[in-house]
């Protein structure tokens, strides 16, 4: 039997608290704007999709992180030393739980993926930390 914080875990993803801004800044801010283009995020996604199924493999059961169990942490989730001391220092002061840092890991590899990096980087853990932080006040 499931219990419902466990499926209220699932159903979420990532969460990005966006402050609100007057419609008059977001335009001035669009005018000026360098932003990245739509093609330029699809081929970062495209070569983070590619890196991904690289590590898992073409044969692999669980060709994504989702879906890959917590016994995949050592093989395709290592941190490196100061991404490791970042969630040490963080796993009391955070009350994170075992399960909450292979999730936050999950999401620093993408996020490493994404960013063409083969190791996940105290800068990826901070970001998936960031991502992740509304699922506590949500509950």
């Amino acid at each position: 039997m499931r219990r419902a914080g466990d499926l209220r875990c699932r159903l979420r993803a990532l969460h990005v608290e966006v402050p609100a801004v007057s419609l008059a800044v977001s335009l001035a801010e669009l005018r000026e704007a360098s932003s990245e283009c739509t093609a330029a995020v699809a081929e970062r996604i495209a070569g983070g999709h590619r890196r991904q199924h690289h590590r898992f493999g073409q044969a692999s059961d669980t060709p994504t992180y989702a879906t890959s169990e917590g016994n995949d942490r050592p093989r395709y989730y290592w941190p490196d030393t100061r991404a490791q001391a970042l969630l040490d220092a963080a796993f009391e002061p955070l009350h994170l739980s075992v399960r909450a840092v292979t999730r936050l890991l999950k999401v620093a590899r993408t996020i490493a993926d994404l960013a063409a990096s083969d190791a996940i980087q105290c800068i990826h853990v901070a970001k998936a930390m960031q991502y992740r932080s509304l699922d506590r006040r949500i509950e």
